[in-house]
């Protein structure tokens, strides 16, 4: 019985007239407690930063599973300021970033010829659209203009609510400098400065269905797919109270990651309240967009309405003349 095997269905009963609860697995026997716990979400801004924004130990977990699978050539991590602001006297912040995770990891390398040092912007993203693509390209040359003197990558966990997607929306997007008279390429940064947007629901799939999980090179060992089924959390598993996840009591031998096994624990003692409050803002603030994402079809709508009416009008005025 491990977190891997369990498929995030659990049943009640009553036993020597007290309740007991039942956990599915996948395979193997089924685990039986006398007590459940309920987690938030892991990709909620708030719990997502201060799982992977405020635990050394953690960050470099998940890192090295997802980079550097085979080797976990970072043995130190060092967190840095999230937010930078943009030039003085420019109106909105027009040149500002604010990532969700910025760290720089310390490398164990082989020969002098790798790299000592990688900058990591780490972010959680709800669904693929271009508008994130481009603020990654902007974060990537803000961050470059600060830290020219060592790799630069953007790692963003995109999430669908998607239980079983048909397609691999994961992409890697490379910056290249081109010489503009000559039209030859003077530098082509490849690795230097790249961004990876991982499709973790796709991955998760490919996890149930036990095929090999390559996320950025190399395959990844069973700490990454614990990492892995940890974000997708709300994907699989069930639920009693909307946006909290059932799950057994937890005990480090049910993971085979501590740092897993950690972000839970973060997880389960979350302040419920600054949760709910956060979640409460959130529809609210989807739901204003969703009114006025209707309000712009509207508008196209009339627009076209009236551009028609126009030209059945003249339409109309020609036939009289005729």
């Amino acid at each position: 019985m491990s977190f891997l095997k369990y498929n995030g269905k659990f049943d009640k009963f009553e036993e020597n007239y007290e309740d007991s609860y039942i956990f599915f697995m996948n395979e193997g026997k089924n685990l039986i407690d006398n007590t459940y716990i309920e987690v938030t979400s892991p990709i909620i801004d708030n719990t997502f930063q201060k799982i992977f924004g405020e635990n050394e130990q953690i960050t470099k977990s998940l890192l090295n599973s997802l980079i550097y699978p085979e080797k976990e050539r970072i043995n130190k991590i060092e967190f840095l300021p999230t937010n930078r602001p943009g030039k003085i006297g420019e109106k909105n912040s027009f040149y500002s970033i604010r990532t969700d995770v910025l760290c720089k990891c310390y490398l164990d390398f082989d020969n002098e010829d790798e790299d000592k040092e990688l900058i990591v912007d780490l972010e959680m993203q709800i669904n693929f659209n271009k508008e994130n693509t481009k603020r990654f390209i902007y974060y990537l040359k803000r961050l470059y203009s600060k830290y020219f003197d060592a790799k630069i990558i953007v790692l963003a966990l995109v999430f669908r609510n998607v239980p079983n997607p048909y397609i691999n929306k994961g992409t890697k997007t490379n910056l290249e400098e081109k010489d503009i008279y000559s039209n030859l390429e003077v530098n082509h940064y490849d690795e230097e400065f790249t961004i990876y947007q991982i499709d973790i629901s796709y991955c998760y799939k490919l996890l149930l269905k036990e095929k090999k999980l390559r996320v950025i090179k190399k395959e990844i060992d069973d700490i990454g797919k614990e990492w892995l089924k940890f974000l997708n959390l709300p994907n699989w598993c069930s639920s009693i109270k909307k946006n909290y996840y059932v799950l057994p009591p937890l005990r480090m031998k049910f993971f085979k990651s501590k740092e897993v096994f950690l972000a839970f624990k973060i997880l389960k003692d979350e302040d419920n309240i600054q949760y709910d409050m956060y979640l409460y803002d959130l529809e609210k603030i989807n739901q204003k967009n969703e009114f006025v994402n209707n309000l712009i079809i509207q508008n196209k709508e009339l627009k076209e309405m009236i551009k028609n009416l126009k030209e059945e009008n003249e339409e109309l005025k020609k036939s009289k003349k005729k």
